[in-house]
């Protein structure tokens, strides 16, 4: 049974939260308006729309700094970077900036410093709450979008310091992190969220 035009039971699958889209690499093409004069046009390699789920992914690239805080999420893939938390698409907004002719693009941190990628509300699903925190990264493990059991209240002489730090396992906070941090990196923000 096709579901288009149900809206029966309908009741929102979790937390809003501002995303970034990464819909893949942009072609940039030369082509008609409906008037017939010449314009450019782009296209993703994994466009999304309305209603669509998108996953979070770990990335290299996906650092608070090169998202300006906010998640990027994109439509699934099996290519073993999913980092197992999923939403779906209440809205989309126009990216902030659009490719020029000869701007194609299949580097993800090339579409992030470039302004490529648009804005969206998605529902996350199981999400109870998000707020950046300062992440402690002192080990030889890096920190993975997604990584759950990761992250642990570094204390000093028994007492919390107020930082969390990574572990490498059995980490004690139900958080997992919407960026990634390089192993040693020491001190970075991150969004943090509780599931």
């Amino acid at each position: 049974m096709a579901l288009t035009g149900t809206v029966a039971g309908d009741f929102g699958l979790g937390m809003p939260m501002t995303v970034l889209l990464d819909e893949g690499a942009i072609t940039v093409s030369e082509g008609l308006s409906p008037t017939g004069r010449t314009q450019k046009n782009y296209a993703f390699a994994a466009p999304v729309k309305v209603g669509d789920i998108v996953e979070l992914f770990n990335n290299t690239a996906l650092t608070y700094e090169n998202t300006g805080g906010l998640p990027v999420m994109r439509k699934p893939r099996d290519d073993g970077n999913s980092a197992g938390v999923y939403g779906r698409i209440v809205m989309i907004d126009v990216p902030k900036r659009v490719p020029a002719e000869g701007e194609d693009t299949t580097a993800l941190a090339d579409r992030l410093t470039k302004g490529y990628l648009r804005l969206a509300t998605v529902e996350i699903l199981g999400l109870k709450g998000a707020n950046a925190f300062e992440v402690k990264q002192n080990s030889s493990n890096a920190l993975a979008v997604g990584a759950a059991g990761k992250l642990s209240p570094e204390f000093a002489s028994g007492v919390a310091t107020g930082y969390i730090k990574v572990v490498g396992s059995g980490g004690t906070l139900p958080m997992r992190s919407f960026h990634y941090i390089a192993a040693g990196a020491g001190s970075q923000p991150a969004l943090l969220g509780v599931f």
